[in-house]
């Protein structure tokens, strides 16, 4: 049976002709569409950057409520399921294993990647694999260590882990959202580093336009004349919002007159914001609008001065973050400041995009934003390049192009994960 899928996968390589030639891919995700949220982003720019360079895209996902959105141009496989919960997302996965066989006969995909990492994905990658198809994993973190985070049992985590190394050895190819992820998910499966590979998330360059900035401060009952310092993600302890909050007052009053704090996101941690900026009397320097739906959020991102990427207490610290602020805030054209981060500070530091600050305390948020508001026009300068730097390096559409090249069994030296002498290449 092993000889037979080998034989048949090969054979898929040589008809697909490269990654330019149009795969036909099969992209599931066991996740809510009609969620909100950087995961559903991300998949979609995936999705829609898949099928601008011309290729086929089957989305399988799925149906947790009776209104479910359904993603124009792609064909939609969406199994009906109850609400979402531990046991219908692992039923999910078995149920699609258990198409596989109508899936590959009603499309014929030449690949299928799935966005996960945990579970009984195993056994999907095993029915598509038996049917000749390639089979990616992208992984967006090391579920485990989230779930520890979150309090949840040490059984789970442990089934967590065990059941992500089965998916990282019976999957062809792993794609991860840093070069730490990969290394930790060799680690734990033994996967050949040769087939895993790092791919940073992306944003889109065209979605955040920088024009009409005073009317859209007015709309959004946003000071005109003064230097917004800008923060979007929910509001759990480790994003670092107790500590932006509390550097607002310990900027110098003149140049405290002469900024704005706006913390877009709502969940965890909200309401203690609110105290915590009334309580300080920061009520006329901080502005916490809360939750944005995805169009408002371009608005706000449009009028920001500079963007905040700080990690209070990171509950992922050793793995790097690739979080999808980060990139949109580069999109939006941005400077940055980002407090010191295994992933980030590189990618900040080789291209000059803003402050890489050394800790999360109060007073150093203060410092760089003080340093930033002292030379405006050269942190404005510094953001129309990085938005340049995004486009041509880190944009979906650069995503998408490598993503289509790990699924069609091609090379990637610049994402792959082999380990030599310690380094990554």
């Amino acid at each position: 049976m092993l000889l037979s899928t080998k034989t048949k996968r090969e054979s898929v390589s040589e008809t697909i002709g490269g990654s330019e030639k149009g795969l036909r891919i099969v992209y599931m995700l066991p996740e809510d569409l009609n969620r909100t949220g950087s995961g559903i982003v991300h998949f979609m720019a995936v999705a829609k950057g898949l099928r601008k360079r011309g290729h086929d895209v089957s989305i399988l996902a799925p149906q947790y409520s009776g209104k479910m959105f359904r993603p124009k141009g792609f064909h939609n496989i969406l199994v009906p399921l109850p609400g979402r919960n531990m046991v219908t997302y692992l039923l999910f996965q078995v149920l699609a294993a258990i198409l596989m066989p109508l899936i590959w006969l009603l499309h014929r995909p030449h690949a299928l990647m799935v966005r996960g990492g945990w579970g009984l994905g195993f056994l999907v990658y095993l029915a598509a694999r038996a049917m000749g198809i390639r089979v990616a994993v992208e992984v967006n973190g090391i579920p485990w260590v989230e779930m520890g985070s979150r309090g949840l049992s040490g059984v789970t985590q442990a089934f967590a882990r065990k059941t992500a190394a089965w998916e990282c050895r019976t999957a062809n190819r792993i794609i991860a959202v840093t070069p730490m992820i990969a290394q930790e998910l060799i680690r734990v499966s033994g996967k050949n580093p040769a087939e895993v590979f790092a791919i940073q998330n992306g944003a889109d360059p065209e979605e955040f336009a920088r024009d009409n900035r005073q009317p859209k401060r007015s709309a959004l009952k946003l000071a005109s004349d003064k230097m917004i310092v800008g923060f979007v993600g929910d509001f759990s302890p480790w994003h670092g919002t107790r500590q932006i909050i509390e550097s607002a007052s310990l900027l110098p009053e003149t140049i405290r007159r002469q900024v704005q704090y706006v913390l877009v996101g709502a969940g965890e941690g909200w309401e203690e914001a609110r105290h915590q900026v009334h309580a300080a009397h920061l009520d006329d320097v901080i502005a916490l609008p809360g939750f944005a739906r995805r169009n408002l959020l371009k608005d706000y991102l449009a009028v920001f001065d500079v963007g905040l990427h700080v990690e209070g207490s990171y509950k992922r610290g050793q793995f790097g973050s690739s979080a999808l602020k980060f990139w949109e805030y580069l999109a939006a054209g941005l400077p940055v400041i980002v407090s010191d981060d295994i992933n980030l500070t590189r990618i900040v530091q080789a291209d000059n995009m803003g402050l890489v600050i050394p800790d999360t305390n109060p007073e150093t948020i203060a410092k760089a934003v003080t340093d930033v508001f002292s030379r405006r026009e050269e942190f404005r300068s510094i953001g129309e390049q990085n938005r340049r730097v995004l486009r041509d390096k880190y944009s979906w559409d650069v995503v998408a192009g490598t993503v289509a090249r790990v699924l069609a069994g091609e090379p990637v030296p610049h994402a792959c994960c082999a380990i030599r002498e310690g380094k990554n290449e």
